[in-house]
């Protein structure tokens, strides 16, 4: 959870917070699994350090700019045209852009 959410993720989360694990599921971890755990750690850590886990206000900028003009672009289709294949193409077009928007509504919750 921890290396893919921002650090105040950790405190939304604990309104669900039903239970822990029962120590003989984690005390059971041999060395492979152990030393494969600090692995991911530490690679975290260096990933934080190096700025990895930071967003850029330019990104998303660019990210709405763009799913805004495939918009345009899908209703001007529509709006233009009154030809069936540019009206399904216009029906793709705007497809993609929920699909834009709902992966763009996904990193902006990972950041906010």
């Amino acid at each position: 959870f921890a290396a893919f959410h921002a650090k105040g993720s950790m405190k939304a989360m604990k309104q669900f917070l039903i239970g822990d694990l029962i120590p003989e599921s984690v005390d059971h971890k041999d060395q492979k699994q152990i030393d494969f755990e600090k692995g991911y750690r530490e690679l975290r850590t260096q990933l934080i350090k190096m700025g990895m886990f930071d967003s850029s206000k330019l990104f998303y900028l660019y990210k709405c700019s763009f799913n805004m003009c495939m918009w345009a672009v899908a209703v001007a289709m529509v709006a233009f045209s009154d030809s069936i294949a540019v009206h399904i193409a216009s029906a793709l077009l705007l497809g993609l852009f929920w699909q834009q928007c709902g992966w763009l509504a996904h990193d902006f919750l990972h950041h906010q």
